[in-house]
């Protein structure tokens, strides 16, 4: 059969792969964009003298101390596979490189003030052509009128990039926000370990689905990196599901307290690293790199499931120590564990009391059935083998075993059934 222009057009345009020229497919441009700094905006008001963090400041000569290990509650990898099972939610990642302390240089030679991050900024936004300062926006300056009453300073100075040798472009190249998300820290009492909580939000409408105000299940997810030996920034991960927020202007409190979350680090010593110094001046100091996922649940049932798969699957893993070293967070690890060895013995101990009364119920009923003394004499075995767990488990909790030797504490003579 010969091919004429006509046939082959038509061959072509009903192949599923095309030889012909393609237009380019629109891609998305929006992504997750993190700021460390030293307050939060919608806080920025009542931060202490040059905008310290809450967290405080750190007066070190030389920048070494423990590298600690976060506590976190909700693993990365969990909220990842989620998502990826989440067909008809949203999936947004973003990578940056920041600086994560700000240093200023004390009057004693070679001693530095490391300046401690008290707030992370979130944005889930696109590249704008039009310069617009975000509070300049009607709605997004409703939305959060804290950050834009007195925050709006800390905002400006942030940046798409990092300035190194050449200015680069400031927030205002950045369009509106469509999720916008202040994380602050509360004390927990331990050197360094710190519960992140939401101190504002901007989520006007749903992402996937702007035209429905129904309550979503939204997840955000921030991972630290950095280039030192038994890196100390990941301890500052951050996870968190916020499982209702209704989209309104301003987001109803509850949305923003209702959170998931576990412990995490604002790590304030460094290993093996200093800075460079220059009197008077602050400067940014320890370079990272943030990846970052925010997420909107689409399919809430599909979502748990397949995080509560991910959760079993990682238990062992995402709960490891960063090292071995004895830091405040093991600190705190180390006295969980006790605490469980203690009710883990309690719960022996019980079931070994439990047996004996139940063989002493037995032998004062008289057995005289081959049926009844067979039964006598298996509680017998059983309390002998819970008095010996009951031993074990003391040992292991630190407590003097409470059965010594475990036959004659019985006190139960094999008359009973013999």
């Amino acid at each position: 059969m010969k091919l004429t222009p006509m046939v082959l057009i038509a061959a072509l345009v009903s192949s599923s792969c095309s030889l012909l020229p393609q237009a380019p497919k629109r891609t998305d441009p929006r992504m997750v964009y993190v700021w460390p700094t030293q307050t939060c905006p919608s806080l920025a008001a009542g931060a202490s003298k040059a905008g310290r963090s809450a967290l405080g400041t750190a007066l070190v000569s030389t920048l070494l101390g423990n590298v600690v290990s976060g506590l976190v509650g909700v693993p990365i990898a969990a909220l990842s596979s989620a998502a990826e099972a989440d067909a008809n939610g949203l999936k947004a990642t973003g990578s940056n490189a920041r600086f994560y302390y700000q240093i200023e240089k004390r009057a004693a030679k070679d001693e530095v003030e490391l300046i401690l991050p008290g707030c992370y900024v979130v944005a889930y936004a696109a590249p704008a052509r039009t310069l617009k300062p975000w509070c300049s926006d009607g709605e997004f300056a409703r939305s959060v009128p804290e950050t834009c009453g007195v925050g709006t300073s800390v905002l400006g100075a942030l940046k798409v990039r990092e300035e190194l040798t050449n200015p680069q472009p400031s927030i205002d190249a950045l369009a509106i926000p469509e999720f916008y998300a202040e994380i602050a820290f509360e004390q927990s009492g331990t050197q360094d370990i710190v519960r992140p909580f939401v101190a504002s939000m901007h989520y006007p409408r749903s992402v996937i689905d702007p035209s429905s105000g129904k309550p979503r299940m939204l997840t955000l997810a921030l991972e630290f990196n950095s280039a030192q030996t038994n890196d100390a920034m990941k301890g500052a991960t951050v996870s968190m599901i916020l499982p209702s927020v209704t989209p309104a202007v301003p987001v109803d409190d509850i949305g923003k307290t209702h959170v998931i979350t576990g412990w995490t680090s604002i790590p304030s010593k460094m290993t093996g690293v200093q800075p460079e110094l220059e009197n008077g001046k602050k400067i940014p100091f320890m370079p990272v790199t943030i990846k970052s996922s925010f997420n909107e649940v689409g399919d809430p049932s599909r979502f748990l499931q397949a995080f509560a798969k991910a959760v079993s699957a990682s238990a062992g893993d995402y709960s490891k120590p960063i090292t071995a070293e004895l830091s405040p967070a093991a600190q705190v690890s180390a006295e969980q564990e006790k605490e469980k060895k203690l009710a883990d013995y309690s719960v022996a101990l019980a079931a070994a009391q439990k047996s004996r009364a139940d063989l002493l119920g037995a032998c004062a009923a008289n057995p005289s059935t081959p049926k009844d003394k067979a039964t006598a004499e298996s509680l017998y075995n059983t309390a002998i083998a819970n008095q010996r767990k009951a031993n074990v488990s003391a040992e292991l909790a630190g407590e003097s075993p409470p059965f010594n030797p475990v036959k004659d504490v019985v006190g139960v003579s094999i008359a009973c059934w013999s």
